[in-house]
């Protein structure tokens, strides 16, 4: 994908000019990250934490509503069994 995305900056045309079988906005993303951060593996570390952050964040909004602040942690029925597990009291492990 990195290369694909360099030819497109280059000038290429996908699928005419190199073909992968992504769409497009795979090579949109990695174009940013490359211009923005360089092709540096930290780049792509912190883009993949990013992403990970997003989702998390994402997750916890959309099951906030469901329950307590725990549920929006833990899944439903995950919250039940921290609080029999005692884990929730301070229990050692």
């Amino acid at each position: 994908m990195h290369y694909v995305a360099w030819l497109i900056a280059q000038g290429a045309v996908p699928y005419r000019d190199a073909f992968d079988m992504n769409l497009p906005g795979v090579y949109l993303i990695h174009q940013a990250v490359l211009g923005l951060a360089g092709p540096s593996d930290l780049a792509w570390r912190l883009v993949d934490l990013a992403w990970l952050a997003a989702t998390c964040g994402l997750l916890f909004t959309y099951a906030r509503p469901l329950g307590d602040r725990l549920e929006g942690v833990f899944p439903p029925g995950g919250h039940r069994g921290v609080e029999e597990s005692g884990l929730e009291r301070g229990a050692p492990l």
